[in-house]
């Protein structure tokens, strides 16, 4: 997994290059403490294909869902779970979806084809962006 520290400008210029590899149904898992930057990520993500609207925390809705040109893309976030609770969408509508799942570890909704980590380090947020290959996917649920 690379990683690397990125200044918050030099976010839009990352997700630039992220889009341009992400393809309907894939599930990009992320991880961080709160305030790393997982909703400062899809931001910029969405932002990459065009979305000028707001893009807000799904932290109370748990979910929302964005229509780019035809593409579709959800954002999750499944911190207030609670252990057990079942998560209140359907993952098997999703399969023409893009899905970015923050907080990935409370929820069961891989495999994940992709999985950014964000720590903040001294003032800086470093990341690390990894993209499963087919035989890795079903170990990343």
């Amino acid at each position: 997994m690379k990683s690397q520290v990125l200044k918050e400008e030099e976010w839009e210029a990352f997700a630039v290059a992220v889009v341009k590899n992400l393809k309907v149904g894939d599930r990009v898992a992320l991880y961080g403490d709160l305030g790393a930057g997982k909703t400062s990520f899809v931001r910029a993500c969405l932002r990459a294909w065009g979305w000028s609207d707001v893009v807000a925390s799904p932290s109370y809705p748990l979910m929302i869902e964005y229509e780019i040109s035809g593409l579709k893309i959800i954002h999750i976030d499944a911190f207030r779970l609670q252990p057990g609770q079942l998560f209140p969408g359907d993952p098997s509508e999703w399969g023409t979806s893009i899905v970015f799942v923050e907080w990935p570890d409370r929820v069961q909704l891989g495999p994940y084809t992709h999985e950014l980590r964000l720590e903040i380090l001294e003032a800086e947020r470093r990341l690390s962006w990894k993209a499963f290959d087919a035989s890795e996917i079903t170990r990343h649920t």
